[in-house]
């Protein structure tokens, strides 16, 4: 969330997610380990994939922190498995 022109950045997401997670107060996603309270939004189309689509309420679960952060490895664990791997050398 941190990059220059990360639309997550700008004031009127901060208050439309701010709005967002005071109507939805509890995690939607409910894993291992859950706290139950929402403080972030799990965005169902990752960002990083379609940024365009980063205030779309519609596309919005609340989550806790611990169940967006597993579900955000999880998205960044399958990008990475996709890129192409360079086969490497066999050393004997």
């Amino acid at each position: 969330m941190g990059k220059p022109g990360d639309p997550r950045n700008q004031r009127k997401y901060k208050a439309l997610r701010a709005a967002f997670l005071a109507l939805n107060p509890s995690c939607a996603l409910k894993l291992a380990g859950c706290t139950g309270r929402a403080d972030t939004v799990e965005h169902t189309v990752p960002v990083a994939a379609r940024p365009d689509l980063a205030f779309e309420v519609g596309l919005w679960l609340p989550a806790c922190l611990h169940c967006n952060a597993s579900k955000g490895a999880t998205y960044g664990n399958r990008r990475r498995r996709k890129r192409s791997v360079r086969p490497r050398r066999l050393i004997l």
